[in-house]
């Protein structure tokens, strides 16, 4: 008996199951786990024995089992981080200072539900969830590419984006896992994708430092496209690097946007003017639902400007690697006493609101934020983007001196039972380590990992993060900021058309291939197109000049 005839038994035994009015299932790759348990728990599943769960991370895990209807005795089960206290991280520029790891609101779930759900099955729907609590729901933007002729829109699988959005306070003494529990075993057809709403409270996860006191900086030296780094790396024969803006032969990524989904977006911020308004879209306010947010006000950025400039170093005309790319600003974090708070909703609403005003074909999604607990919702949003061919492209995690923790959504590289691999480029920081110089090479780095960079087996490519100079006033460190020069190459290989295939399927309607965001991925990895200067155990770094 498979997972879906087991979701179909329990809920003919809640007594419910909705009529939709269209046969639709959720994403492919994208399965949802067989329950939601925390570490320590016993978890009893139908005709089988029970299990315990054991002290592991948040995220999916596959564990035997044995008796029930399982296939090949193993469960899926999504791991929740502990009730309350749990894991402090320090903060890597303020020691002393600690902050809890990614916790998740314990009265509140959010349910994603079908896209084809007709008018009447939703109301139903709507209706039914009340039961668990009061409800709120939006419905996301539908994807630019599902925006065609009625008639060509049978080729384009369905989108999580489109569906209905709810959340649910719970009522009563419900806990958070057993909601989840009763959610995972309605109708399929109804229900995509119940999952927890986690916050990542930052600055744990990103990291920016000031000089003290600032270096002195000369009109001339601010306009050289290059990375500056401190005093202390310069002292110890680190010069200035060398340029990463220039796009070659002029790929410089035109024809792409390069949406980043972050603390927002303030000209004032952009002291260099390196986005001009011919390569900036209107910025966006993801922090409430589309049909409230017509005009998208209330995008500023806030917190030393984090959003702003890692746009800038994804596609700023002298600090980027793409500067010949649009950029689309998206605020997902709001500024939550001082700190950059970033919940799982907003930053699903962020990803449709990307992909409503992008076509996936054209899109390049830079996503500098992250968390311990990881949401099915966005895995299977960003894998039905990848398939439309938008490359993705995280910050794989500043907690390299906190015990490496896992950091959504980079880790969603790696496939956890039916919730296969994306293809994503998950980025961690180096840093330079010496000089070397040659008759062809004028100056040349040898990097190593950055001290405060996640390891981790999920991450597959690095590119410089620690102390970058663009002008500001702060110095900046972190993943945050390595993942957006990432983006600027991706956008640059998208715009070449290098190495990307197309393929037509159906009605004469020409569609990005599905092996395109996997063939950037794959031309970006190549060995010949990473720098050989990175110390082992390093991520292969980005070689620019062979683009």
């Amino acid at each position: 008996m498979n997972k879906r005839t087991l979701t179909s038994l329990l809920a003919l035994t809640l007594g419910w199951a909705g009529s939709t009015g269209t046969v639709r299932y959720p994403v492919t790759g994208s399965g949802r786990p067989d329950a939601f348990a925390r570490p320590g728990q016993t978890l009893t599943l139908p005709g089988a024995r029970p299990i315990r769960i054991p002290d592991l991370p948040p995220g999916r895990a596959v564990l035997p089992v044995r008796g029930g209807i399982f296939t090949g005795g193993r469960v899926e089960v999504s791991v929740l981080p502990p009730v309350a206290g749990g894991v402090v991280l320090a903060n890597i520029t303020q020691p002393g200072v600690q902050q809890p790891r990614t916790s998740v609101l314990p009265d509140r779930v959010q349910v994603l539900l079908n896209p084809g759900l007709n008018p009447d099955a939703l109301a139903r729907a709507l209706r039914h969830l009340g039961t668990y609590g009061r409800v709120t729901w939006e419905t996301l933007p539908a994807p630019a590419s599902s925006q065609a002729p009625i008639n060509t829109r049978a080729v384009i699988p369905p989108s999580p984006c489109s569906g209905t959005l709810v959340e649910i306070t719970l009522s009563g003494k419900m806990s958070l896992e057993d909601a989840l529990n009763r959610l995972l075993a309605e109708d399929t057809d109804v229900i995509w994708y119940p999952d927890p709403i986690s916050v990542a409270g930052h600055p744990q996860g990103l990291a920016q430092a000031l000089p003290a006191p600032p270096a002195p900086r000369t009109p001339a030296a601010l306009q050289r496209p290059r990375f500056f780094y401190p005093a202390k790396l310069v002292s110890s024969g680190i010069s200035a690097l060398p340029a990463l803006g220039a796009g070659a032969n002029g790929q410089g990524g035109a024809g792409v946007t390069i949406a980043v989904l972050d603390t927002g977006y303030s000209r004032s911020l952009d002291t260099l003017n390196e986005l001009p308004p011919r390569r900036l879209l209107p910025p966006m306010n993801a922090l409430a639902p589309f049909h409230q947010t017509a005009s998208f006000t209330g995008y500023d950025d806030f917190w030393e400007g984090h959003g702003t400039q890692v746009a800038i170093l994804a596609a700023g005309g002298q600090h980027g690697t793409a500067p010949q790319a649009k950029v689309l600003p998206i605020k997902v974090c709001a500024d939550v006493a001082g700190r950059a708070t970033c919940r799982t909703k907003d930053v699903l609403r962020g990803i449709c609101f990307a992909l409503n005003q992008v076509p996936p074909s054209q899109l390049v999604m830079n996503l500098s934020l992250g968390g311990a607990v990881p949401t099915d919702a966005i895995h299977a949003t960003l894998k039905w983007a990848e398939s439309q061919g938008a490359v993705i492209v995280a910050a794989g995690g500043n907690q390299g001196l906190n015990g490496n923790p896992r950091e959504y959504p980079a880790a969603f590289t790696q496939t956890a039972g039916t919730q296969l691999g994306l293809e994503l480029l998950a980025v961690e920081s180096v840093t330079p380590t010496a000089v070397r110089s040659s008759p062809t090479i004028r100056v040349a780095q040898t990097w190593e990992r950055s001290t405060f960079s996640t390891q981790g087996n999920y991450l597959n490519i690095s590119a410089p993060g620690e102390a970058l100079d663009i002008g500001h006033p702060y110095l900046y460190s972190g993943t945050s900021f390595a993942a957006p020069l990432v983006a600027g190459a991706a956008a640059r290989v998208k715009g070449a058309n290098l190495n990307v295939r197309m393929g037509t399927q159906g009605g004469g309607v020409t569609l990005p291939s599905v092996t395109q965001t996997i063939t950037v991925r794959a031309f970006m990895l190549d060995p010949a197109r990473t720098n050989s200067f990175v110390q082992p155990g390093a991520k292969p770094m980005l070689n620019l000049s062979g683009y």
